[in-house]
């Protein structure tokens, strides 16, 4: 590779959602999950600068599978990229744009979109970015340890730290 090209690389993370819904079975049946995980592990694997991080849950369940594709650093003179979110990324031909796509811009061939269009196999299945996860303190309750709990949103109680 040359010095130019070198130079151009782009570090970029494939972050796969694999919390509750994404990767489960019950919630995409007939998606090869672990097609997709081995699929995206062999796109970055000779990447200089690539990492596919396996995460817990992401946040946008009803869009399983999710996956954000970000870089790390940038040229002088250029601004920071914003994350890409894809969501419902279930067809073996979906993924196979996506590792395509990961491949040429880990290689320096493209530039990773600044809130521009994504290769048209991808573009619709871009979902916006989620906004923080936050849970709100309702009221105080009792677990069966007898420690308190707090009860979140969603009706759910979490151990009080």
């Amino acid at each position: 590779m040359s010095s130019v090209r070198a130079a151009r690389t782009a570090a970029v993370d494939v972050v796969l959602c694999r919390g509750c819904c994404c990767g489960s079975a019950a919630k995409r049946p007939g998606t090869d999950h672990l097609g997709q995980l081995s699929a995206l592990a062999e796109a970055v694997e000779d990447l200089p600068a690539a990492n596919l991080v396996v995460t817990d849950c992401l946040g946008p369940c009803e869009l399983a599978n999710v996956v954000v594709v970000r870089t790390r650093g940038r040229l002088p003179g250029e601004r920071p990229t914003a994350p890409v979110w894809l969501g419902n990324v279930t067809d073996p031909a979906d993924t196979a744009g996506l590792c395509a796509w990961v491949r040429r811009i880990g290689l320096g061939i493209e530039r990773f979109p600044h809130d521009g269009p994504l290769p048209p196999a991808l573009e619709s299945l871009r979902i916006p970015t989620p906004g923080p996860r936050r849970t709100i303190r309702t009221r105080r309750t009792a677990t069966a340890t007898g420690r308190p709990a707090l009860a979140d949103s969603t009706g759910g109680t979490r151990q009080r730290s």
